[in-house]
């Protein structure tokens, strides 16, 4: 099953989501997940609003920073911007 878009969160127990998402992108750099597709978007879900949140997430390899409480003009913004169907021939927020 390949899933369009993951919110992660970065506090979780024995794996926190910047670890996961590591993981992730470590396994689609070797070809395990991503089977020609482009790389999985995975958006931080995060109670955490201190200035060098962004930075971490990013640096972790997520494409994206989201706040709680989560408001739902920002989870429709993510959605726009990145979740698309297999139906579509490009991802938004990505280029052929």
């Amino acid at each position: 099953m390949r899933y369009g878009l993951i919110f992660m969160d970065c506090h979780m127990p024995v794996l926190d989501g910047y670890g996961a998402a590591q993981k992730i992108r470590d396994m689609e750099s070797k070809g395990l997940l991503s089977q020609g597709q482009p790389p999985v978007v995975i958006v931080a879900l995060t109670a955490d609003a201190l200035p060098h949140t962004r930075g971490l997430c990013v640096s972790a390899g997520m494409n994206d920073y989201i706040t709680k409480p989560l408001r739902r003009a920002t989870l429709k913004g993510v959605l726009d911007t990145y979740y698309y169907t297999d139906d579509e021939q490009t991802p938004p927020g990505t280029t052929t």
